[in-house]
């Protein structure tokens, strides 16, 4: 009993400790409007909010494994950096969160190692983030979007109205609502992506499933690249399409019109089909996945 009645006194003791080792963050400071917003950190879960406002407003709390928040510039230009006690350790989040709320217009590159990044009504030039083993949740419009993770998933509503980057290795790759250049790459985790009025499309991955619905320009281009993983892509009907289509291994099929032949020099299947004048150009390749084509 006495040694029952000794670990809970240890464990209230530990956790009332770790508790009072979470900092408090309070912090502004004036910022134009199109100003640009850099933010380094080995660890925390980063909240960004966009609004019409003249100035920064920082929250939150740091946890343990945070040395010092520092935060330098002027308000054309800010650096946010998170120092951990030791960079050298395995650093894990502990219980830092940060809450920053900034004018819709800024451009705002990020990183962080063992965190994520959720960003909500950024308009402006840039919006970059990277992150490791934490997942980015965007629901924004800048002109230009990059977005790439290691292990974490990529939640993406929204997108660059220019140009869309969104690279994974294993995590998720996940956007609804994209338009204009997208850039999409990923080695085993899925991509799932929804989009209109595309300008172009390169879609990439090795061994998950790509999976594609877009709405593409009368010109445009769309390159979807594949080693074994399933590459499905959705078209509307009735677009002037220029599609070929080839598979080593894998089975081809097409809603949109064509028959895939066997190849005459050698293994693998070819598909090959124009409508109209066949501005819009397809071109889909795997070596064991299979090709699927389907209209919407």
């Amino acid at each position: 009993m006495r040694t029952l009645m000794l670990f809970w006194i240890v464990l209230t003791l530990l956790l009332f400790s770790t508790a009072t080792l979470a900092e408090p963050v309070q912090e502004s400071r004036p910022i134009a409007a199109d100003a640009r917003v850099n933010i380094n950190a080995m660890v925390g879960q980063i909240n960004i909010q966009a609004e019409n406002t003249d100035e920064f407003r920082l929250t939150g709390k740091l946890g343990e494994e945070v040395e010092e928040l520092e935060i330098r510039g002027d308000r054309d230009a800010w650096v946010i950096n998170l120092r951990p006690k030791d960079e050298s350790s395995n650093t894990q989040v502990n219980g830092t969160t940060l809450n920053l709320t900034v004018p819709k217009g800024i451009s705002l590159q990020g990183r962080v190692v063992s965190g994520g990044f959720a960003v909500r009504g950024l308009e402006g030039e840039r919006l970059s983030l990277k992150a490791v083993s934490g997942d980015l949740n965007v629901d924004a419009r800048p002109a230009r979007l990059d977005l790439a993770t290691v292990s974490g998933d990529i939640h993406l509503k929204g997108s660059g109205q220019e140009e869309n980057r969104l690279r994974s290795v294993s995590g998720r790759v996940l956007a609804r609502d994209l338009q204009g250049r997208v850039e999409a790459e990923n080695v085993s985790g899925v991509i799932e992506i929804e989009g209109r009025d595309i300008r172009s499309a390169r879609l990439q991955t090795v061994s998950a499933a790509l999976h594609a619905s877009l709405k593409p320009e009368q010109r445009a281009s769309i390159e979807a690249q594949s080693h074994s993983g399933e590459i499905r892509l959705a078209l509307p009907s009735g677009l002037p399409l220029n599609l070929t289509a080839r598979s080593h291994s894998g089975q081809i099929e097409s809603e949109l019109g064509g028959e895939a032949v066997r190849s005459r020099q050698g293994p693998g299947n070819t598909l090959e089909f124009q409508d109209g004048a066949g501005s819009l150009s397809v071109r889909l390749q795997s070596f064991s996945g299979h090709i699927r084509l389907e209209e919407h």
